[in-house]
């Protein structure tokens, strides 16, 4: 699989332990992450590497991937082209679909994956909230 290209990486605090390629979200100070605990948590960004529950006692910080194209870790089977939202695991899975639910969307799915724990290529848009109703 070809490498991830990226826009911003950005550093911030590790709040609690984060695995590499989990979605993230503001932990409880402006400059802090935190591993996404709900299915659409608003996302900040991706971890591109690892913090141990240690590492966020000691105050490290990782790069998280704010814009660009990153590598993620799927909860489920996506499509090439899927628009993606963060799973309660910090992995992405497909928007849900339900009528009338507003969902945090990740990002576009770049290639297609297959099973659970699957990498695949993201193309984040940070930020967009959709309408599966409207969708």
């Amino acid at each position: 699989m070809p490498g991830a290209n990226f826009v911003l990486d950005k550093g911030y605090q590790a709040a609690a332990a984060i695995t590499k390629f989990q979605c993230v979200k503001y932990g409880s100070g402006d400059q802090l992450a935190t591993p996404v605990t709900a299915t659409n948590d608003a996302v900040l960004g991706v971890s591109q590497e690892a913090a141990s529950a240690q590492d966020a006692t000691d105050g490290r910080v990782i790069d998280i991937r704010l814009m660009g194209i990153t590598t993620v870790v799927a909860q489920v089977a996506i499509a090439r082209g899927a628009k993606v939202r963060a799973h309660s695991t910090g992995k992405v899975t497909t928007l849900a679909g339900t009528a009338g639910l507003v969902e945090n969307i990740v990002g576009i799915a770049l290639e297609t994956v297959t099973t659970d724990g699957d990498w695949l290529h993201v193309l984040l848009t940070p930020g967009v909230i959709t309408n599966t109703a409207a969708s």
